[in-house]
């Protein structure tokens, strides 16, 4: 396996700390080289400084993009989906920690011995009744692969039509049928699976070996996690604002500490 094989793509702004977390714990874990591109969105936090401190030492490829609103994550994922030169185009979260060696290594090794054209961290289900996380409002979501973390095989991928994007998706209700939302990585599943592309989750003990903190980088523009949601989302409940807040607190206090014993550990 060459170092030019893999291409790993992370969208970022905004989340310095957890972001410095993902790119160093990614390279502790990985198993096997692998190129790293980073897509910063114009963050005004220390993120750039971070980023371009780890450029120049060889660590990854920097990519800024400032338009007016920021990318979204949807857009990012389409563009390096139909730009990869790789063979395997791999996808994850800024708010992603690697905690297990050959992370990277087992995904692909899952890849090959299935022939899998998409291999996800996790599978999803479709949910008649789902929640949203900070605006409580429920709807019907689309089964989907995890976004936070896939690896995409681009020769089987490409060998067709157009893929479908990774943005937000909804199909409208009809008189018989009521509205379906296709969350980030949703369009994109229910393409592969028209297509009959094949695709495969990794084993459930696997997981041990990633940890998704997921909802870090809500809220966009601006970044910040979800204290920019709360700030669009007046009608949510106090002790529901309290909530979000909290977790994101703790969130926050376990990035330190995980990020802390990650910059003592020896780097490479």
């Amino acid at each position: 396996m060459s170092e030019t094989e893999i291409r790993v793509h992370v969208a970022s702004i905004n989340t310095c700390s957890v972001t410095e977390l993902c790119v160093r714990s990614m390279r502790k874990y990985a198993g096997i080289p692998f190129e790293l591109v980073v897509g910063d969105g114009g963050s005004t936090d220390r993120s750039l400084e971070m980023l371009r401190g780890f450029e120049k030492r060889g660590w990854l490829d920097l990519v800024i993009d400032v338009t007016e609103p920021p990318r979204m994550h949807g857009q990012w994922l389409d563009r390096w989906l139909a730009e990869c030169p790789r063979r395997y185009c791999v996808f994850s979260d800024s708010d992603v920690e690697f905690l297990g060696s050959g992370w990277l290594s087992d995904m692909l090794d899952v890849t090959v011995a299935t022939g899998a054209a998409m291999v996800c961290a996790h599978f999803t289900p479709s949910d008649l009744h789902y929640l949203h996380p900070a605006y409580g409002v429920e709807m019907h979501l689309a089964a989907r692969p995890s976004p936070w973390l896939m690896l995409v095989d681009v020769e089987q991928v490409r060998d067709g039509p157009e893929c479908a994007s990774f943005m937000f998706h909804e199909d409208a209700a009809t008189s018989t049928s009521p509205a379906v939302y296709y969350d980030v990585g949703g369009y994109f599943f229910r393409e592969l699976v028209e297509r009959r592309l094949p695709w495969q989750a990794m084993p459930e003990a696997w997981l041990e070996k990633v940890h998704h903190f997921g909802g870090m980088s809500w809220g966009l523009p601006g970044g910040g996690g979800n204290r920019a949601f709360l700030a669009d989302a007046p009608d949510l409940s106090w002790i529901r604002q309290q909530r979000v807040r909290a977790r994101e607190l703790r969130k926050r206090a376990e990035v330190r500490v995980h990020l802390e014993a990650l910059r003592r550990s020896p780097t490479r």
